[in-house]
């Protein structure tokens, strides 16, 4: 049986561990915008959406959408009379709710209108070969 200073110790060494996996998932999440940025570009740059790379798949633009909650009163009035309330918590989650959005069909105009603003920058999909 382990120790009450072990699993102090190793309830540390956890912590440290994962204070680092979010520094770096943040330096990596910002390596990825650039690179997709720029994969983009060469893309367009040459007249292309979509490229097959061999031992990568198929890269292809497609758009990344960011909404962001504008009026929550409205928002939070949208959902609750489309039966979706259950998404709220203290606070919605950026994922959940980007992909509550993609899965809505709400035009960004309609969003809107529910107290959202979309933001939508270019992205990359990535398939298998």
């Amino acid at each position: 049986m382990s120790t009450i200073p072990e699993l102090s110790k190793r309830l540390k060494q956890i912590r440290e561990q994962k204070r680092q996996c979010k520094e770096k998932h943040a330096e990596l999440s910002h390596e990825e915008d650039d690179v997709i940025e720029q994969l983009v570009d060469l893309l367009a740059e040459i007249g292309l959406t979509s490229a097959s790379i061999t031992g990568v798949g198929k890269a292809t633009i497609a758009p990344r959408n960011f909404p962001k909650v504008t009026d929550v009163e409205k928002f939070y009035t949208y959902l609750k009379d489309n039966g979706q309330f259950a998404l709220v918590k203290e606070s919605i989650n950026d994922q959940t709710l980007r992909g509550w959005y993609n899965d809505s069909q709400l035009t960004p105009e309609q969003a809107q209108e529910i107290g959202l603003t979309i933001y939508t920058k270019p992205g990359i999909s990535l398939t298998k070969e």
